[in-house]
């Protein structure tokens, strides 16, 4: 990608939001982002038809230090092919509890993900203003 290991130089706040909250393309990254599909067992039943119902993959990169080969992927970022009647989304209270249990994970020697920001799209006034349907209230 271009930026040196530990340089926080290298995206400007402009591009930050352009890339990591709107999600648009970065240098020499897949041209748009794609949801995985998986299988598994789900509700003690196999299903060759499971995938990411609210994230997806946006870019990779080469870690230049140890040649890892990094994801940068997404969470509560809207419906996906394999969303089923879900709305995609992913609370505040979700996002930290995920970070919260990877940084946990890290810490007892799991190899896991890493959050590497939290930011709120939104396409209109409307959706900003709108509750995620698990947190409204009945």
């Amino acid at each position: 990608m271009g930026c040196s290991h530990g340089d926080s130089s290298c995206f400007s706040d402009a591009d930050r939001e352009k890339h990591f909250a709107r999600f648009e393309p970065l240098n020499g990254a897949q041209p748009k982002p794609l949801a995985m599909r998986y299988h598994g067992h789900q509700f003690r039943h196999y299903n060759e038809d499971l995938g990411d119902g609210r994230g997806f993959l946006f870019a990779q990169a080469e870690d230049p230090i140890d040649l890892r080969l990094l994801d940068f992927g997404t969470k509560g970022s809207g419906q996906t092919p394999y969303s089923r009647a879900g709305d995609g989304r992913l609370t505040l209270k979700g996002a930290f509890r995920e970070a919260l249990a990877t940084e946990m994970l890290e810490s007892l020697g799991v190899n896991t993900s890493k959050t590497f920001s939290f930011s709120r799209r939104v396409s209109s006034y409307s959706e900003m203003t709108s509750p995620v349907r698990r947190e409204q209230r009945f």
